[in-house]
């Protein structure tokens, strides 16, 4: 009877172990929506230095291909067109506050040349960073 008594609680034990081990695993791994609001601080601060999703999902203990599912999940948008709008938003306010030239911006927001910053601003703007300066 007490081997018996034994053998139950002993059971009790490994399934009360089992749960703790679950729960705190569960605890562990982030919600959709967190892993969004952890990358958007992110992005917002760390937008002029990196561009690329794979930083982000580095940041995140994840990997690229599955951080980008579940930004898009949380959001409905890729993560990659989040972080533009980061730039994209931060050269405008520079662009319209006139303190800066187009090659400062390029600086500033790591830019490996002008020519390639102004493709990027054009294609997400439609408009050249001078033309939108000036307008």
């Amino acid at each position: 009877m007490v081997k018996g008594f034994f053998m139950v609680m002993s059971g009790m034990v490994v399934i009360n172990i089992q749960q703790c081990l679950l729960s705190r695993d569960r605890e562990k791994i982030p919600s959709s929506e967190a892993i969004l609001k952890e990358f958007l601080q992110r992005a917002e601060e760390e937008h002029r230095e990196h561009k690329d999703v794979k930083y982000y999902a580095d940041r995140a203990g994840l990997t690229p291909k599955y951080f980008a599912k579940v930004i898009l999940k949380a959001s409905g948008r890729h993560p990659l067109n989040l972080i533009r709008e980061y730039i994209i938003a931060d050269a405008r306010t520079m662009l319209k506050s006139g303190n800066y030239g187009v090659e400062q911006i390029c600086n500033i927001l790591h830019f490996s040349s002008r020519a390639q910053f102004n493709k990027y601003f054009k294609d997400a703007t439609g408009i050249s960073p001078v033309r939108y300066a000036k307008s």
